[in-house]
């Protein structure tokens, strides 16, 4: 129905309120990709951001991988607006596109999540795990944070310290550094 721009504008309205009211709390936002390809979207965010300027220390952007190999163009637009007022930004589904990680150099997010079908291999074959250490050795070799997604055990917890992960997410806990 293309209403993910109206979607996000409703979410930022939300959590701006909430921000402000808990000043110790930090959201993660993940924008659609409808928002992320509409410049009239982006030039109301420039206008809500430059008007919520007290939030960027708590309100981080997600950005889906397939925006920024797909949508370079317009997620670079996007991105020059989240730098203006010093706002922080992260690329979800992180690894899908395991061909096109040259903008991990170019346009440096704070972090990478890693896609969670990733995750899900850390404990089958030896050949998924060097896979997966390849595709978070990209990030951390940018000096990017990389965050493993839908760890679900102990075991996964214990097999990716070995790989190239700087924290988790998942069913276990909320986001936490190895």
């Amino acid at each position: 129905f293309k209403l993910g721009a109206e979607f996000d504008k409703h979410v930022l309205h939300s959590v701006s309120e909430r921000l402000t009211a808990n000043r110790k709390l930090k959201l993660a936002i993940n924008l659609t990709l409808t928002s992320i390809s509409s410049t009239q979207f982006v030039a109301w965010l420039d206008d809500y951001l430059a008007n919520h300027l007290q939030l960027a220390e708590q309100l981080i952007f997600e950005l889906p991988e397939s925006a920024i190999v797909h949508s370079r163009q317009q997620v670079e637009l996007l991105l020059a607006v989240l730098r203006r007022y010093s706002f922080s930004w992260g690329v979800d589904q992180y690894g899908r596109n395991f061909q096109s990680l040259d903008y991990l150099e170019t346009l440096r997010p704070s972090y990478v999540k890693v896609d969670h079908g990733y995750t899900g291999m850390v404990l089958k074959e030896e050949g998924d795990q060097a896979f997966l250490s390849a595709v978070c050795r990209a990030a951390h070799n940018a000096g990017i944070v990389t965050i493993a997604t839908r760890v679900e055990s102990q075991e996964q917890v214990q097999a990716l310290s070995h790989l190239f992960v700087d924290g988790y997410q998942g069913f276990i806990s909320p986001p936490y550094p190895l």
